[in-house]
């Protein structure tokens, strides 16, 4: 019987039914990558949100989404950091960035989580960089 070449046609078979997630190159030439959580259904995944040039890319779990300025409505930050009085008042949580665009006639949202502030700081001032008009005010993102 020849049971190692229908396992190894059964592995090849299912190797090739797996599910597809977004994905992107690791870098490009000119372009600034930063490591988040990203979501645009229900689901928060390990994510590399791209400014490069004129477009935002964003790899959620789910799609890959690129956008150009005038695509991006606004982007709005939930900034759910707070002082801990036994981590000596020190600030603990996360920064969200929801980002709504238009896809045809239809707004959509996904939203960048980032734990860490130095990156979240780093991708707020690209943002203002790549389209200063879709914020009213500036804001400091502290770094600890």
């Amino acid at each position: 019987m020849r049971l190692p070449s229908i396992a190894l046609a059964l592995t090849t078979i299912g190797a090739t039914f797996s599910p597809v997630m977004a994905n992107m190159p690791d870098s490009a030439a000119g372009s600034f990558k930063v490591e988040a959580l990203c979501t645009i259904s229900n689901a928060y995944a390990t994510c590399h949100p791209q400014i490069n040039g004129d477009r935002l890319i964003i790899n959620f779990p789910s799609e890959l989404v690129v956008l150009d300025k005038d695509e991006v409505k606004s982007i709005d930050l939930y900034d759910s950091r707070r002082r801990e009085f036994i981590r000596f008042f020190k600030k603990t949580g996360d920064i969200d960035f929801a980002i709504s665009f238009l896809e045809g006639k239809e707004t959509r949202t996904g939203f960048i989580r980032f734990k860490n502030n130095r990156s979240a700081r780093k991708f707020y001032n690209r943002l203002v960089e790549y389209n200063p008009a879709l914020f009213k005010s500036s804001i400091n993102i502290e770094v600890y």
